[in-house]
Protein backbone atom coordinates (compact mmCIF):
# COMPACT_ATOMS: atom_id res chain seq x y z
CA UNK A 1 0.00 0.00 0.00
CA UNK A 2 1.21 3.47 -0.88
CA UNK A 3 0.52 6.45 1.17
CA UNK A 4 0.00 9.68 -0.47
CA UNK A 5 -0.95 13.14 1.13
CA UNK A 6 -2.34 16.17 -0.57
CA UNK A 7 -1.02 17.18 -3.82
CA UNK A 8 -0.16 20.74 -1.53
CA UNK A 9 1.50 18.39 0.45
CA UNK A 10 3.49 16.91 -2.08
CA UNK A 11 5.23 19.97 -3.18
CA UNK A 12 5.81 21.39 0.03
CA UNK A 13 9.19 21.04 1.14
CA UNK A 14 8.34 21.40 4.99
CA UNK A 15 5.73 18.72 4.55
CA UNK A 16 6.02 15.94 6.60
CA UNK A 17 5.22 12.53 4.48
CA UNK A 18 2.29 10.89 5.46
CA UNK A 19 4.12 7.33 5.93
CA UNK A 20 6.85 8.90 8.08
CA UNK A 21 4.39 10.58 10.02
CA UNK A 22 1.80 7.67 10.09
CA UNK A 23 5.39 5.08 11.38
CA UNK A 24 6.38 7.77 14.12
CA UNK A 25 2.90 8.29 15.53
CA UNK A 26 2.55 4.41 15.45
CA UNK A 27 5.84 3.98 17.19
CA UNK A 28 5.37 6.52 20.06
CA UNK A 29 2.00 5.15 20.72
CA UNK A 30 3.81 1.61 21.35
CA UNK A 31 6.43 2.74 23.53
CA UNK A 32 4.05 5.13 25.66
CA UNK A 33 0.22 3.14 25.56
CA UNK A 34 -0.97 5.68 28.34
CA UNK A 35 0.34 9.29 26.76
CA UNK A 36 -2.33 11.86 26.85
CA UNK A 37 -0.51 13.72 23.98
CA UNK A 38 1.20 12.20 20.99
CA UNK A 39 3.76 15.03 19.07
CA UNK A 40 5.93 13.67 16.41
CA UNK A 41 9.12 15.10 16.89
CA UNK A 42 9.52 17.80 14.03
CA UNK A 43 6.38 19.55 16.10
CA UNK A 44 8.18 19.81 19.24
CA UNK A 45 9.36 23.34 18.04
CA UNK A 46 5.47 24.75 17.80
CA UNK A 47 4.07 22.85 20.78
CA UNK A 48 6.11 24.41 22.92
CA UNK A 49 6.70 27.72 21.29
CA UNK A 50 4.52 30.00 23.72
CA UNK A 51 5.96 28.74 26.54
CA UNK A 52 9.44 29.06 25.50
CA UNK A 53 9.19 32.83 24.34
CA UNK A 54 9.28 31.38 20.51
CA UNK A 55 6.22 32.10 19.46
CA UNK A 56 6.57 35.15 16.98
CA UNK A 57 9.32 33.07 15.34
CA UNK A 58 7.36 30.02 15.34
CA UNK A 59 4.63 32.21 13.65
CA UNK A 60 6.53 33.58 11.96
CA UNK A 61 8.44 30.40 10.36
CA UNK A 62 5.25 28.46 9.55
CA UNK A 63 3.58 31.79 7.68
CA UNK A 64 6.27 33.38 6.20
Amino acid sequence: MQLRGTPVQGSDPNAMPLADYISETVALIEEQPGAEEVLVERVHFQRFAEREGRYAESFARLNG
